[in-house]
């Protein structure tokens, strides 16, 4: 299963396209820019507090729905009217198990979004290196951009979506996502706002944080990635045997 699940992501490796590159560059490049905004350039302290949030919201939900691969790995409505993307349906009729072709999609998403978050600090620091009391390379900048590489992590729970969902789950899955970006609101609002007594974006928190305790910043990015895959996994396997696809 373990060469299966390379094979398939090697295919999808070696298809990247130029148009799925400029994409991903400039996904690249407006992080970078909101990275740098949120972290110290924003004299208005509202204002940072609004970019703080929708930096975080964006990373967890969205930062993993974009990717370099083209057409046929974007979510469409299939003949059956399910929704799933081209790539997974065809191939679906490989001999593969479909565990270890979800497996691959989780593989893809993981590189990419390591490798786009890691640029995206790199950027940040190099171009401003300003808000951020590091260089790039030393250890603080290691912990600081792990930990984003985590948080960014948590989107990976989009690969579940290519599994295939019907019109109907597609529209409780969209009053779901309005309900969970209500209530992610309302929670940075109550406990980063009101309750943490730390008068600063969360982002700044985090570089405060790296720069004072870089190895337990590089150990809670760690656990956060191991939860997340672990869930996403094991949420994949669930909805495959649901749908009962599995070979």
């Amino acid at each position: 299963m373990v060469r299966d699940v390379f094979r398939l992501a090697w295919f999808e490796w070696k298809n990247v396209s130029i148009r799925g590159v400029v994409g991903a560059l400039f996904v690249l490049i407006c992080y970078a820019i909101l990275l740098v905004f949120v972290a110290g350039l924003a004299e208005d302290e509202g204002i940072a507090i609004l970019l703080d949030f929708w930096f975080i919201l964006a990373s967890i939900l969205w930062l993993g729905m974009s990717q370099f691969s083209g057409a046929p790995f974007n979510i469409a409505k299939m003949n059956d009217h399910l929704l799933s993307t081209p790539f997974y349906r065809y191939a679906k009729r490989l001999p593969v198990s479909e565990v270890a072709l979800f497996r691959s999609r989780l593989l893809v998403k993981v590189v990419y979004l390591t490798v786009l978050t890691f640029a995206m600090v790199s950027l940040a620091v190099i171009f401003v290196p300003n808000p951020f009391p590091f260089s790039l390379g030393d250890n603080i900048f290691i912990s600081f951009a792990a930990f984003w590489v985590a948080i960014a992590m948590i989107s990976t729970m989009n690969a579940i979506n290519e599994i295939g969902y019907s019109l109907k789950e597609d529209t409780k899955m969209n009053l779901k996502s309005f309900a969970w970006m209500i209530g992610f609101l309302v929670f940075y609002l109550v406990i980063w706002i009101w309750l943490i007594p730390y008068n600063g974006t969360f982002v700044q928190f985090t570089i405060e944080y790296s720069a004072a305790n870089p190895t337990a910043m590089l150990g809670i990015s760690i656990a956060i990635v191991l939860v997340t895959l672990f869930l996403v996994e094991y949420g994949g396997r669930k909805k495959i045997r649901k749908q009962g696809y599995r070979r």
